[in-house]
This record gives C-alpha cells, sequence and structure tokens, in this order.
C-alpha cells in the first residue's frame, strides 16, 4: 500500500497538482488552529482525535459566510437545517482527522521544497509583476489570523492528505469493455416523428365563475403568496459618528506624530537572495564559501536554488530572520539560521533606506486614525451599556431614550428589505445584518447586542405577519390567467392522447413531422421537449407517446434507432470521465473502511444546536 502512495505521490508532485487556494482551509486547514471551549466540549471525535465544539463552530461560520457570498443569499435556521450544514461540515472535519491519522500511520513525510513551491506558486501571494511577494503574504495571512508557522503547517497537512487521496485515485482504470460500452449509450441516435398541440390554440374556454378560482387559488396557494413581513425596532451605535464627534486638538495629533515619527512615511526594504535547505551541514557549508563569493554563484555550485526576495520589509517578517535581514550590511551574506521553514543563508542585495513623512503630510492620517481609536472606545462603552440596559429588562425604545441613541422602528419589511408596496428599503446601510439576526428571532424578544465593523446594534421583532396566500380579490386577474392556461392545457391533453391513439391505430395524422437523429444528451433536441427525450430512449420502434410541457403537449412516435459506431471511435474523454468517477468510488470506500477502522463518533447535541445558539 506504501509504495503504492508513493508512486502515485510522485505522479502527482509531477504534474504540479498540489497548488493549495487559500479558501481551501474554509474545510481542510482550519481544524488545528481554532481551539477554545464553546457550550458543548466535543463536536465529533474520529480515531484518537478530539474535534472541539468551537473548532467546529468556526469552520460551520465559514461555510455558511461563503455559501451567502457565492449565491447573493442570507441564510435563515430553517434553512441552514435544511441544508444539512452543520453534518457536512463536521463530516469534512472528521475525514479530516481519519486521513490525518492514517497518513501517519503510513509514514508520510513532505519535504520543505514542495510547501514553498506550492506557496509561491499561489496567485494571491504574486505581486504585479507575477513574482512572489512576501509582504503580500503576510499581509494576506494577517487578514485570516495566521501566523507564517501555522500556514506552513497547515499546508504541509492539507498536501500530505491530498497525497494520500491521490494515491487512492490514481490505481483506478476503467476497462476498455466498459468505455465501448458507455460510448455505445450515450451516442445511439433515434428519428421520431412529432407534433405539437399548443395550450393557446385550444378555444371556447368560459370565463371561470368565483368559485372555480377561489377552489383553484386553494389548490395552487404556493403561486400566489405574499411573504412573511416583521414589524421591527432595532437600535446602532455608529462608530463613524461617534469618532466624527471625538474632540481633538491640534497638540493631540501633534503628540501622537511626536511619539514616534519614524512609524510615518516608507519604511526601510532590503532586498535579498536567500537558499533554504532542510540540511543544516549543507547550509553551513554554503554560509562559509559565500562569505568570499556571491551567494548565488555558491549556491549554483551545490546544486541548491538561490531565490531572490525583493521588497522585504521589517513588520510581520518571521523573527528569526528579521534580526538577521535587517542588521546585515549590503551585499553581505549571513550565518545558516534557522526557521520553521528549514536552514537559510541569506545574502543582502539592496538596503532602500526609510522615507520619514513631515507632520504636515500625515496630520490629517493620524487625525482620522486618532478620532477612530477614542471613537471605538466611546463605541464600546456604549455597546456595553446597551448590553447592561436590555439585560435589566428595558426595551429597546428605553434603552435608546437612556443612552441618546436612535431608536429606527420599521411597520413591516421582508428579509431581504422590501415593504408591502414592494419597494426596497436603501437608506439604511446595515439593515440587511439587521434583518438577518431579526427573521432568526421570536417575537418581542431583543437580540443580543452584534458587534460590526461599523459599530454594534440590538433589534427586537415587534410583530410577525407569516407568509401566506393573497386573497382572491387581490391576485383575481392573475389567478384567472393561470386556471385559463390550466384548462387550455386540459383541453390539449385530451386532444393529443386522441391523436396519439390513432397514430397506433395507424391512421395518417397531419403535422407529423420527421425529427433529425436525435442524441441522448438532448444537445440536438430543437423544439421537442428535454422531459421526452427518457421515453424515446426506453421506447421501440413504432412505439407512441405524449410528453406535456407547461404551454403544450407533443404526440411523439419512435421511427427508427441507430446503433452508436464505437469502432474507431476516441474513447480518451470517456476513460477519463469514467476513471474520474471510479477514482470517486475508490475514495468514497477508503473513507468508509478508515471509519470502521478508527471508529467515529458525532455528537449529536451539537448538530441539533440550533444555527442561533452556534453564533
Amino acid at each position: 500500500m506504501l509504495a503504492i502512495m508513493r508512486r502515485g505521490a510522485q505522479s502527482w508532485v509531477a504534474k504540479g497538482l498540489f497548488i493549495i487556494l487559500l479558501a481551501s482551509f474554509a474545510v481542510w486547514g482550519i481544524g488545528p488552529i481554532f481551539q477554545g471551549a464553546g457550550r458543548l466540549q466535543t463536536a465529533a471525535e474520529a480515531g484518537n482525535v478530539k474535534i472541539s465544539a468551537a473548532e467546529a463552530d468556526v469552520a460551520f461560520k465559514q461555510q455558511i459566510r461563503q455559501f451567502e457570498q457565492q449565491y447573493g443569499m442570507t441564510l435563515n435556521a430553517d434553512m441552514i437545517a435544511q441544508l444539512g450544514f452543520k453534518r457536512q461540515i463536521l463530516q469534512q472535519l472528521v475525514m479530516q482527522a481519519l486521513y490525518d491519522q492514517e497518513a501517519g500511520k503510513l509514514g508520510l513525510r513532505l519535504g520543505t521544497e514542495l510547501v514553498q513551491q506550492t506557496i509561491a506558486a499561489q496567485p494571491n501571494f504574486r505581486a504585479p509583476n507575477g513574482q512572489f511577494d512576501p509582504n503580500l503574504f503576510r499581509q494576506l495571512l494577517g487578514q485570516i489570523g495566521m501566523s507564517e508557522q501555522e500556514y506552513v503547517a497547515a499546508i504541509k497537512g492539507d498536501i500530505i492528505r491530498l497525497l494520500l487521496m491521490g494515491s487512492i485515485r490514481g490505481s483506478t482504470q476503467p476497462s476498455d469493455t466498459l468505455a465501448r460500452t458507455v460510448y455505445a449509450y450515450r451516442n445511439e441516435r433515434r428519428v421520431v416523428e412529432a407534433t405539437e398541440i399548443k395550450a393557446a390554440d385550444m378555444t371556447g374556454v368560459a370565463r371561470p365563475s368565483d368559485e372555480e378560482l377561489n377552489k383553484y387559488l386553494a389548490d395552487n396557494g404556493s403561486n400566489f403568496m405574499a411573504p412573511e413581513y416583521r414589524s421591527i425596532t432595532y437600535v446602532a451605535v455608529d462608530l463613524a459618528k461617534i469618532a466624527a464627534a471625538v474632540p481633538l486638538t491640534p497638540e493631540d495629533v501633534k503628540a501622537v506624530y511626536d511619539t514616534a515619527p519614524q512609524d510615518y512615511g516608507t519604511p526601510e526594504t532590503r532586498d535579498i537572495v536567500q537558499i533554504i535547505t532542510q540540511d543544516q551541514a549543507l547550509a553551513e557549508k554554503i554560509a562559509a564559501e559565500a562569505a568570499s563569493k556571491p551567494l548565488d554563484e555558491v549556491a549554483k555550485a551545490n546544486d541548491v536554488a538561490a531565490r531572490p526576495a525583493p521588497g522585504i520589509t521589517r513588520a510581520g517578517i518571521m523573527p528569526e530572520l528579521g534580526d538577521i535581514i535587517f542588521t546585515l550590511e549590503a551585499s553581505k551574506t549571513s550565518q545558516a539560521v534557522q526557521s520553521p521553514m528549514g536552514w537559510h543563508v541569506i545574502e543582502v542585495t539592496k538596503v532602500s533606506p526609510a522615507v520619514p513623512s513631515s507632520f504636515d503630510e500625515v496630520k490629517n492620517q493620524i487625525e482620522a486614525n486618532l478620532r477612530l481609536q477614542k471613537g471605538q472606545e466611546v463605541m464600546f462603552e456604549a455597546t456595553r451599556k446597551l448590553q447592561d440596559a436590555i439585560a435589566s429588562g428595558s426595551t429597546l425604545a428605553e434603552a435608546a431614550e437612556q443612552l441618546d441613541l436612535n431608536a429606527v422602528k420599521i411597520d413591516a419589511v421582508t428579509a431581504d428589505g422590501y415593504k408591502p408596496d414592494g419597494t426596497q428599503i436603501t437608506n439604511q446601510p446595515i439593515l440587511a445584518t439587521v434583518l438577518k439576526t431579526a427573521f432568526q428571532l421570536p417575537q418581542g424578544q431583543p437580540s443580543q447586542v452584534e458587534e460590526i465593523p461599523s459599530g454594534s446594534f440590538s433589534v427586537v421583532v415587534d410583530t410577525i405577519t407569516p407568509a401566506q396566500t393573497k386573497a382572491l380579490a387581490d391576485v383575481k386577474d392573475e389567478v384567472v390567467t393561470a386556471w385559463t392556461n390550466a384548462r387550455r392545457l386540459e383541453l390539449a391533453t385530451t386532444k393529443a392522447n386522441e391523436l396519439a391513439e390513432q397514430v397506433r391505430n395507424g391512421t395518417a395524422v397531419r403535422g407529423m413531422a420527421r425529427s433529425q437523429p436525435l442524441l441522448r444528451d438532448g444537445s440536438n433536441v430543437d423544439k421537442l421537449p428535454q422531459t421526452a427525450l427518457p421515453h424515446i430512449f426506453d421506447s421501440k420502434v413504432g412505439d407512441v407517446l405524449t410528453a406535456a410541457t407547461d404551454t403544450s403537449v407533443w404526440v411523439i412516435k419512435v421511427n427508427a434507432v441507430n446503433p452508436a459506431i464505437v469502432d474507431g471511435a476516441d474513447l480518451s474523454a470517456i476513460r477519463t470521465e469514467l476513471k474520474e468517477q471510479m477514482s470517486n468510488d475508490m475514495l468514497e470506500q477508503f473513507a468508509g473502511a478508515l471509519r470502521g477502522s478508527y471508529g467515529v463518533e458525532l455528537n449529536d447535541a451539537w448538530l441539533q444546536q440550533s444555527a442561533d445558539s452556534s453564533n
């Protein structure tokens, strides 16, 4: 088994299939980083690994955010439960833990060189010139709250898991017989004769009575629904308003600048060339030789790559390297130094000194930052007072009056911000966030105070008007149209059935037109309904069938079956697809074997915990 995995790993690495995007950490890379206690201590156990509730909560929330961003919609608790997101993410974390344990059992290890190549190849970390940008790398890691060491460890874990999965996937190969059979099935063609009976051509449909309309509305109420409306009141602590009102004097701003003038302007940057190796002795040998020769020349002589890294700043660089890089003189080479990436030998090729900014150049920036800083302090205090007022039993309106905040009341609004008259509320920047919370609350219970980038808020639902079928008086014209169309379609169906029976009895029917040879995938179906294809390809020559759409009914007779010509056909695409399907099946079986071997236990209490309580 291990030999197979090593062969699979070599082929995958050679093809460069391990470029792992930063977004992949929504599934694989976040596990070891987020730890802590939650309301439930453990969400699942996989072998000897316990997945904490806090870890599962973080992964769950990330998946919800990604789904909402991708599809441009807001999910409430019921929708989240129906989609099964909690179970999906917990199963993903379980499989991560099982793969990690199996990889450890098999002794799979990873060299630093592949990790470096993987990180350097990620487009998110590249500068406009296409080169890996270490400053951008550190900046993006800072945005997701990861250190370089954590990121390197997560990348290693991701690649090892992919190596393990790749070895399983790479062991499948479909047979020629299977490929030929699938090709013959997909490329068989059928010729039919068909005619369309359009509902719009059916005449003599009388105007329906109110009794018929009421019955139709009762039977088809879901097509004439008014959405759920909620009347809400919310109170917001607005950071921008608070910051704008912070009293500041010119002396306050100047004092901030005088404290650390070196912090303003362009920082010192350095261009370096470095080698990285796992061999300490080799690194020390290269460092000794580079004391009198250029590092790239020494690296080449020792068959090691010397990689340039331009524009490095002190901020965010690993401490093990920062002190070395920013104390070396230009054109000087360091001794061998160790970091989580391995052993480094570094040569500074260029030093660009810091360029300070004058007070006048940065005073507006300092003032804005100072207002924001002091405004955040005021905002945090106002948020705390709002929380205390709600906890003491005050209504939101009372809390707003006590704290001199505005209470915003909206009489009726849908989850996506529309009023009953069909207009959308657009003058309230945080309304979408407020509504997301409001439509998950019971009536009369104020939410917890939620912190958002622009401040904080709390909302209470005053009344709920459930989604309901509209009254006939409000939608009578639409119901009349729908009833009439349905009645005409019934008449078209009756006529189509009569024509189909005539065709079966050998009677010639006007309007029956011969089709081109139809493909099973429907790519050349023309006007025929796609829903008819499975029935056409399940029928014998001479069979007659009907197929309905929303606006017509077709009468179809199967005239001929044209088998596919397999000999000489290009089967490469079929083989590739079958290999992918077989690989996925193998992975599913392997996953099942791991679950059985190591044992898995899911905590039903975490799964049943509502989406609200996970936030």
